[in-house]
This record gives C-alpha cells, structure tokens and sequence, in this order.
C-alpha cells in the first residue's frame, strides 16, 4: 500500500493520495466529491487549507460530514515547515522505495508444497507445457 506522511501539503494530492487515515479521500466522498465540496481534481493538500482552517464548501452528506469531523482533528499542513514524505507500507512494514519481490510475497496466495510438484516443475521443462499441465 502506498501512504503519505504528511508535512506542508505541497506534494500530496488531496483527492487521490492517501494523506489520511480514511485512505484516499475520492474513495471516501465518491467521484462527485470534487463537484460537491468545489476543490480541483488536481489540488494539493496545501491548497485547501490556508493558515486559519480548511477551504471546504459545507457538507452535504454524511461521507462529507465524516471528512470534515476527521479534518478538525488533525494539525493545518501549512503551519508545517516538513516536506510530505511518499512511503510504501507492506505487511505494517515502512520502506521508501518500493520492493517488487516483497510486494509479490504479499499478495500471490500460499500453499504448502505438494507430493507431485516435481513431477511437473523441473528445470528442464518447458515453461508452456508445464503450465498447460
């Protein structure tokens, strides 16, 4: 999964990075979520909120009522001197560069390994006509 430590705002994109704990805010307001509270599809964190409280039109649904209440009670990004920062978490593991071989591990499915398998992976097969077996 991908997550943003969030600092100033600048980087983090308010609609479809997942600054929050909620995950991406499109996914929690919907894709009228945009229309609905007048904020860019391509804004910033930064460029919703200004030094005093949040840019947000009121709420009109219970999802836009949910953000609002979770936005009161985290700390205005543009007071922050802190770039954003981009991580990748697998397994509740932070690492700042994505690792393909650990990302696989997580999400093919695990078996134990069967009596037959060598009947049918050995390295001289061919890859085709093991598959197709």
């Amino acid at each position: 999964m991908y997550k943003d430590n969030l600092g100033n705002g600048a980087a983090s994109s308010f609609w479809y990075d997942s600054w929050l704990s909620t995950g991406p805010i499109i996914k929690l307001i919907g894709e009228s979520g945009p229309h609905h509270l007048r904020v860019p599809p391509n804004a910033s964190v930064s460029e919703v909120c200004s030094t005093v409280g949040w840019n947000l039109r009121s709420p009109r649904s219970d999802a836009e009522v949910t953000l609002h209440t979770h936005l009161t009670v985290i700390d205005l990004p543009s007071l922050s001197t802190i770039e954003d920062e981009h991580v990748w978490v697998a397994n509740g593991i932070e690492s700042r560069e994505f690792n393909s071989a650990r990302t696989w591990d997580i999400i093919r499915p695990r078996a134990t390994k069967k009596d037959w398998s060598s009947t049918v992976w050995f390295k001289g097969c061919v890859p085709k006509q093991a598959f197709n077996l």
